[in-house]
């Protein structure tokens, strides 16, 4: 009896990563739509609302939240990449370096970038991502 091809293991993680990768591009718009939203509302609010400082501590709100969200947002596109190679079956490495920083994504991305890390150091597997990268297209 021959043993499975891992590529089909494979190729469904790489379709929960390429879900994950959206996942993490979305919650990375969450602190800017979030200074956004209380803008408006401040704006049109009050006259108590509004405060002297509000403009310099506003500015760093602003600094912090295009932080976070180009942080996302890399983050989102080093999983994508990750899911496009793993689904290729291509540069091992990677792969292994983009599902653990999966895990920073707590709690779904901790479970899968776990699950795939479990996969991918099982020598079958990376036998596998040699001999596809071996074998002349």
């Amino acid at each position: 009896m021959s043993e499975p091809d891992p590529g089909e293991d494979l190729q469904i993680l790489a379709m929960f990563h390429w879900a994950m990768a959206f996942l993490i591009g979305m919650a990375a718009l969450v602190p800017l739509a979030w200074l956004v939203i209380d803008r408006r509302l401040r704006d049109g609010g009050e006259e108590l609302l509004r405060t002297p400082g509000a403009a310099a501590s506003d500015a760093g709100l602003m600094a912090i939240a295009v932080g976070l969200l180009t942080a996302g947002l890399v983050l989102g596109i080093l999983v994508a990449r990750g899911a496009f190679l793993l689904a290729r079956r291509e540069r091992w490495t990677y792969c292994v370096a983009a599902s653990a920083l999966m895990c920073l994504f707590f709690p779904f991305g901790t479970l899968l970038g776990g699950l795939t890390l479990g996969r991918l150091l099982e020598p079958r597997i990376r036998a596998a991502f040699g001999a596809r990268s071996a074998t002349p297209d």
